[in-house]
């Protein structure tokens, strides 16, 4: 029960080492994540209270707004909590604290949201390779709390809705040992998604895609049947590959909460289950913190079902914190320790 019976058998080092390293200024970074830099903001529903009409429709999803009604939103949050973060630079987060190096490509504003996503890459351990849009604000989502807890939520995407293959460091991803890309990129820079992949496969370097939401895997199915012939690894969530329908992979990953994992291996599925993990703070963020658990254990030697079980540890971390990404201070000996105390105590 619990952890599945092949990750008890597991033996998590304290230092993964990845194998010999060039000498410093041959190699930046072994992993590269491309997607979306997006700064959250939550904020108590009643500080806009004068416009409720914004938000008070729509409370539990997302509402619209014009650039100008959003950036009066904003404006009056005065006491709004932000953290930075879009999926793959969350994923990216957890390969950092696991020894992986790693850096983000993806662009923001020259503004202040724009300073502080990169201060907070910095913070986790991820190289910035960010472009700069002095034209578009970075990416935000504001989050509005009601009362009874309900949540209304409105993005723009400012500066991340266009990536052009200039915003990437193509120098940066010839080096890398992996490119990781995001889904979402597929909504309005498919062509850009195109020019990565084949980058990389014509280069020999392994790719990985999480296809981000079922709506833009449904509506990108001809851009993904070209590309999933190129790419190394996929993953998502049941609803994002039920959208993408039966197709061929090399390596998939789909989550399915707390029905476990089931992973594409060699021409075969398995399926493992989800580890108890007591009181569930917060769900948001698991997925992406699985991804980067589970693509650091690849990068570590590890077999795919080991590296399932290395992701499952990471998204256990988030589901037990009140913050989306993982802890600074996560041990995976220390944590599989105590997951699997309380497992065997139940």
């Amino acid at each position: 029960k619990g952890l599945q019976e092949d990750c008890r058998r597991i033996v998590f080092p304290a230092i993964f080492p990845l194998g010999v390293r060039l000498q410093k200024g041959e190699i930046m970074v072994d992993v590269i994540g491309m997607g979306n830099a997006i700064v959250d903001i939550t904020a108590a529903a009643a500080e806009v209270s004068s416009l409720i009409e914004f938000h008070d429709a729509c409370k539990g999803g997302f509402f619209r707004t014009t650039p100008e009604a959003f950036a009066i939103i904003k404006g009056r949050l005065k006491n709004g909590r932000s953290c930075c973060g879009g999926s793959v630079a969350n994923s990216l987060k957890a390969m950092s604290i696991l020894g992986i190096s790693a850096g983000f490509a993806g662009k923001v504003g020259d503004d202040v949201e724009g300073l502080k996503f990169k201060a907070e890459l910095k913070d986790y351990g991820v190289k910035s390779l960010l472009a700069t849009d002095s034209a578009a604000p970075t990416a935000c989502t504001l989050i509005l709390v009601h009362d009874d807890g309900e949540k209304s939520m409105c993005g723009k995407m400012g500066a991340s809705k266009l990536i052009y293959p200039q915003d990437i460091d193509w120098t940066a991803a010839e080096q890398a040992k992996l490119i990781f890309v995001e889904g979402y990129w597929l909504d309005h820079n498919a062509e850009t998604v195109g020019k990565i992949v084949d980058f990389a496969f014509s280069r020999g370097i392994k790719t990985a895609l999480t296809l981000s939401d079922p709506i833009i895997v449904r509506e990108n199915l001809p851009t993904l049947e070209t590309l999933l012939p190129k790419i190394d690894i996929v993953l998502g969530n049941e609803n994002e590959f039920g959208a993408l329908g039966k197709k061929e992979f090399k390596t998939a990953v789909m989550t399915k909460g707390a029905k476990g994992v089931d992973l594409f291996d060699r021409g075969t599925w398995s399926s493992f289950t989800a580890p108890k993990v007591g009181r569930i703070c917060n769900t948001s963020g698991a997925g992406d913190a699985f991804a980067g658990g589970f693509l650091s254990g690849l990068m570590k030697g590890q077999t795919p079902a080991e590296a399932v079980c290395l992701g499952q540890l990471c998204a256990a971390n988030v589901l037990l914190r009140s913050e989306s990404v993982v802890g600074h201070d996560f041990k995976v000996n220390a944590f599989y320790e105590e997951l699997t105390k309380n497992d065997a105590t139940d």
